[in-house]
Formats: structure tokens, sequence, C-alpha cells
């Protein structure tokens, strides 16, 4: 990264601690001061979309696709047969960037804009202006955003959308917004559908945190004995979406094995962090929710996590976990709290570093 990188971030940065620390009542929390952070870090995760994990076969796929559907008609490219799922709203999306160019960096521009306005437009109805560059700057220090929107396209879209779902429901949006989001993401991605009857579910049947927290454990230990796999093998071998991950011949290309226990210790540590400050005085009333949302979709990574590439059934509760994590820095009342902050934005830079997309970041992002 060149030195005007490097400034941008860290002026970015500071910025967003700028933010958090001024009083209430102050000119500082205007909504165009919170939007210059917001900026920053929206260029840097459309720059990592179009320019990281460069040459990565999913990049190749896609790109494929795109070209494959170039030049047809709408009603034609429905007829054409893809190396991956052919959901219709992939399909459309497809079409419509296929009309401005068939190179995998403008497909990437295209998936990176798209993502980055439906997360931030998301994320600015649910919480304050001043508080959302905390959360943003968290979710890409995480690394599951800009996985999924510099390689697994349709999926990456499709959990963007799922993401807004949650962020409208727990404003109290009226049902038909969210609702259609949940459609969208099923329809641009299969692996989405349970998900977005779940959270439908969730959405309209209140259930008690401390239930829902005890049925993950229980589904933990399941996850860790092995038994979720002797009981739903023959279930995921027949679930749209959850058929690409279960072929035998994958074992050759992906090393990380079935009940990944990694996966399992930061879904755990989120969860953790999340109930502790939910015991602490949730920092939102819709925190507790949150919490729900975020446990109840776990679950359904400890259920299939026997399959190969188990972190993208996992990644669908783990996009909530920028909001789990931040959110109870966002509002310090104190010195002390304060101190917190620093501490977790530090935290938060190192992981970004140590286990995040900040070293390739910083590669490919020159001003």
């Amino acid at each position: 990264m060149t030195f005007a990188g490097n400034a941008l971030a860290v002026t970015a940065i500071l910025w967003t601690l700028i933010l958090v620390f001024a009083p209430p009542v102050s000119a500082l929390r205007a909504r165009l001061n919170a939007f210059i952070p917001l900026v920053i870090f929206s260029v840097f995760a459309v720059i990592f979309a179009v320019r990281g994990n460069y040459g990565h076969p999913d990049r190749t796929v896609y790109t494929n696709e795109l070209q494959l559907i170039s030049g047809h008609t709408l009603p034609a490219a429905f007829s054409l047969t893809f190396q991956t799922a052919r959901e219709p709203l992939y399909i459309f999306f497809m079409w419509v960037v296929s009309n401005g160019g068939v190179t995998t960096e403008w497909l990437y521009l295209c998936v990176g804009t798209v993502s980055v306005l439906i997360y931030l437009a998301a994320l600015l109805k649910l919480v304050p202006w001043w508080q959302a560059p905390l959360i943003w700057f968290t979710t890409l220090a995480l690394g599951f955003f800009t996985s999924y929107e510099s390689l697994v396209a349709r999926q990456g879209l499709s959990m963007t959308m799922l993401f807004a779902a949650v962020c409208l429901i727990l404003t109290g949006a009226r049902s038909r917004w969210w609702i259609l989001l949940l459609i969208a993401a099923a329809l641009m991605h299969w692996s989405a559908i349970p998900i977005a009857v779940t959270i439908a579910l969730v959405a309209f049947v209140r259930v008690r945190l401390r239930t829902i927290v005890a049925i993950w454990g229980v589904f933990a230990l399941l996850f860790l004995t092995g038994v979720q796999e002797r009981v739903l093998g023959p279930v995921a071998g027949i679930i749209p979406g959850l058929t690409d991950y279960t072929d035998p011949s994958l074992n050759t290309t992906y090393t990380g094995g079935a009940n990944r226990r990694d996966f399992l210790i930061f879904s755990l540590v989120v969860l953790v962090f999340g109930l502790i400050a939910v015991r602490r005085g949730a920092p939102t009333q819709w925190y507790p929710r949150l919490m729900v949302f975020y446990t109840t979709l776990n679950i359904y990574f400890l259920l299939f996590g026997f399959i190969l590439f188990s972190d993208r059934l996992a990644a669908y509760s783990w996009t909530l976990a920028p909001l789990v994590l931040a959110i109870p820095f966002a509002y310090p009342k104190s010195t002390i709290g304060r101190m917190g902050t620093v501490g977790f934005v530090i935290a938060v830079i190192a992981y970004g570093f140590v286990r995040g997309p900040f070293p390739q970041m910083a590669g490919i992002t020159s001003f």
C-alpha cells in the first residue's frame, strides 16, 4: 500500500474513534462526518473485490459464466447450462452485468459495489451513522465479507441480503420488506433457503435466548462426537445448495476436513462474548434478539458441519458477528469504556492482519 493508502486507512480508523468518543450532542456526530470513514472503508472493500484473491478458481468459474451469458437475450440466458447452479436471480444479475462487460474485474466491481451498498443501507437503518464506521471496519477485518464478495459471487450477494433482512427485522420494519429480501437471497443461492426460512420463523415466533443457547449446546456436542453426520448425512445429499459440497472428489481439493473445530471455537467465542454483553446489560434493545438470530443460524452450521467447505454454512451466522462484537464497544460512557473501545479497535486491526484480509488488502490497494 502506498503512503496515500496508509494515510487514508489510518485517517478512517482515527475518525471512527472520534465519532464514538464525541459527546452525544456534538456536531462531530453529524452524518457528513460519518460519511467520510464509511466511504474510505467502502473504497477499500470494492478494490479488494476487484483485485483480491486474483487467480482463484472460483473467480474463473464466474467469469466464464459471465462470458457465456453475454450477447444472449434474457429468455435465452435461462436456457444456458452453467457450471454453478442456475438460480433465477443469479442468472438475471449476471445478464445485467454482461451488458456492461465480460471481464473478471468488471464482474467483481459490480458484485463488490452491490454488496457494499446493500450492507451499508441495512446497517445505517439499524444503527446511528456515527456508530456505523466501527461496525463496518470490524466487518472488513474479520474477512467474511471480503472473502465472499471477491470469490463466491452468488453466495456473497445472498448473504448480504440475509444480513439486510435481519437488520430490518431488528428495526421493526414491515415484514413485506424483509420477506422480499429473504426471497431474493434464496433466488440468488439455493443454500440460503433453510436460512431464509429460519430467519422468518425466528422473526414471527419469539424464542428465549436461554432456550436457543441450550439447543446450541446440544448440537455442539453432537458436532464434536460426529453423531450429526450419521443422522443427517443422507439429508445433506438432497438439500439444494448442499449437494455441491457432499461430492467425495472434493477431498482432493479441500484439506480442512469435516467438523472443523476451529470453526466451532470461533462460533463459540462470538456466542460467549454476546452472552456476556447481554448479561452485563444489553447495549441496545435489540441486541438480545440479535443473539437469538446468531445462535439459531449457527446451529445450521453445527447440523451440517460434516460437509466439506462447512465455513460456507457457518458464514451465514458469522455475517452477524461484527454486530455482536462491535456494538458493546460503540457506547463508551466512561474513560474505562473508551479505553475498552481503543483496545477493541487494536484487537480488530491485529486480527485483520493475522487472520483477516489486511495483508492482501495492503498489497493490492494503492492510490
